[in-house]
Order: structure tokens, then sequence, then C-alpha cells
């Protein structure tokens, strides 16, 4: 058939359903290498035939042949490269259709790493930084192009993501596994804010202001719970001698100083003063208006949410005495609902 083949024998490759492809006049080692990566992408393509897999292989094999030239090389090592591109290729294609399907390396030692139960991986992925949440996200929707043209990066790097996402998940799916990729995926320092200016971090990209945004509520939120705790303690230690030193001095409130320890402890115990805002209206009215105005400190206010639902003859009333100004902006950074309503400028 071509120059490269050598003398005729038929060749069988069998597939899985019984079928078999039949290759008359084709260099053994060529076949056996070719069924090897159809196998291979047989593996995490089980809807698609095996004999579909070969023939795919084979034609591109074919099709390569015509440019190759012995001088520049052994057949072999030529085919053998002719298969990794097109199987990467055919990879390539079925898990940027399908999503979350990769392969650790490539050739001899390719391995699936795929088949997880996805509420499983989905509680392992929202224990990492934003990039990877969105990125586990936008696989199950979106090709690899679409993906690098929302991180405005190469291709390369989002398959390098992918790779590093996938072995994290089987890595946590084998309780004999480490998490050792806890360094490669990482977020941003909290040291970043310190050591960086408004503007620097400002140019950062979202993912990372994502991260350490959650990574600063978490620590407000830690360090509320510690206060809280830390203050209940000093309760217990000290209040006994805070009440006993304020009776002695005829009072329920106030500040009391002792020592302890060394150290001197200085408690203090505030008032908390509530008024029956009925009984004050009433005795409001009745005091002299100079007196009133010097001692009765009034304001009135309108729940916002009532007024808008005021008729808007009542709003019209009210418009004079009504001013509205811009309050401090307020950011959420949250992954998208929609993969749709993702793009470049977002991310």
């Amino acid at each position: 058939m071509f120059f490269c083949f050598e003398p005729l024998h038929t060749y069988y490759v069998f597939n899985w359903s019984g079928q078999v492809n039949r290759y008359d006049g084709i260099n053994e080692e060529v076949v056996k290498s070719v069924k090897f990566y159809a196998t291979r992408l047989k593996r995490y393509m089980s809807h698609i035939d095996l004999e579909d897999i070969e023939q795919e292989l084979m034609l591109e094999v074919i099709k390569s042949l015509r440019i190759f030239k012995k001088e520049s090389g052994k057949l072999l090592p030529f085919i053998r490269t002719v298969l990794v591109r097109k199987s990467i290729t055919i990879q390539r294609t079925f898990y940027d259709k399908q999503g979350f399907t990769v392969l650790k390396d490539i050739g001899d030692k390719q391995e699936q790493v795929s088949n997880f139960r996805w509420n499983e991986a989905q509680e392992l992925i929202s224990t990492l930084p934003h990039r990877y949440r969105l990125l586990f996200q936008l696989l199950q929707r979106n090709s690899i192009s679409e993906i690098a043209g929302v991180f405005s990066v190469s291709r390369f790097c989002i398959y390098r993501d992918v790779k590093r996402l996938a072995s994290f998940i089987h890595c946590h799916l084998d309780p004999n596994d480490h998490n050792y990729l806890r360094r490669e995926i990482r977020m941003k320092n909290l040291s970043t804010i310190e050591t960086s200016t408004a503007k620097e971090l400002s140019g950062l990209p979202v993912h990372d202001l994502a991260d350490l945004n959650e990574q600063v509520v978490k620590l407000m939120s830690h360090a509320k719970e510690l206060k809280e705790k830390l203050d209940d303690a000093l309760n217990l230690r000290f209040a006994e001698t805070v009440q006993s030193n304020l009776r002695n001095e005829n009072k329920d409130t106030g500040t009391t100083k002792f020592v302890d320890g060394g150290f001197q402890i200085v408690a203090e115990v505030p008032k908390k003063v509530t008024w029956n805002a009925e009984q004050m209206a009433q005795i409001i009215k009745n005091m002299p208006e100079d007196k009133r105005k010097s001692i009765v400190k009034v304001s009135y206010a309108i729940d916002e949410r009532k007024y808008a639902n005021l008729p808007s003859e009542y709003q019209q009333i009210f418009i004079p005495a009504r001013t509205v100004t811009p309050g401090k902006m307020r950011f959420k950074i949250e992954l998208p609902e929609d993969q749709h309503d993702v793009g470049s400028n977002n991310v």
C-alpha cells in the first residue's frame, strides 16, 4: 500500500463489542501502536466504539505517512508521535465537550483521572481558591479555549490547572495519598495586603481578590469568636471581684480597679438605659417648650422600605425633608450562577 509497509499480512483488531477491524498489508507494529492508543482512549470514552477510535487513529497514520521520509528518522517513533498528538486532540475534543475528564500524563503513562462522585468532588473543590472553583464550574459547560478566554491566559495554562485539579481530586479520593498539591494549588497570602498598596491590590485578578476577601472575612469572623470567648473567660475570672468592689462603692455600674498577679485590672460595667417611648411622648407633651428643647433630643425618620410602600401622594409630602446620599460601596465576590454570563472582564 505504501513503501514503508512490510510484506502483506492480515492483522485483526477486536473491539469490546466483538466487531473487528481488518488491516491488510500494514506493518504489525504500526497496528499494535494504533490498538494501544485506541484502547487507552476507550477507557474514558466509553460511549464511543473502539472500532471508531481505531479507524480515526489509523486514518491519521495513513495521512501522516504521505509526508514521512526515511532519511528523517525511523518509522515507529514517527508513528508514535503522530498517535500521541492525535490522541491528545481526540482527548481535548472529548473533555472540551464532556467536561472534567483528564489524563495525568501523555504516552505510555496515560492514566485516567475521573469517575469521581460529583458531590464528593464539589466538597473538595469548595476548599480551594476561587480560581479553581471557577475552573471546575466552567469545565462542566465550556471548552478549554473558552475558559482560556475567560481567564485571559493561554490554553496551556488552563490544561496545567486542569491537571492539577484532577490530581487534587484523585489524591483525595485515595485515602493512601496525601495532599501534596496544596503547595501548587494555593491562594494569595494575607501578607499580600500588608505589603501592597490599594492601587497594586486593585490590579490583581478578580479570583485573587476573591480569595483575599474570603480570608479577611473568615479572619474577622474568627477574631470575633475568639474575642467573645476571651470576654467570657475574663468575666468568669473577675466578675465576682468587680461586683464586690462596686458594692463596696455603693454602685451597680461604673469603673473599678484592682490588682491581680501583679497586673492592674480596670473593669467597667457600662449603663444600659432604655426609655418607654409612649410614656416619653406624654411627658414631653406636658413640658414647657423651652425646657423641652433644652432637655429632649427628638429625631424623626421613616424606614426606607415603608417609605417605598407609601402612596405617591404621601411620598411627595415627605420629599422636602428627605435627603439621599450614596453610602460606602460594599462588594461580594461569588462564582457565577450561569456560566453563559461569564465574560473576560468578570474574572
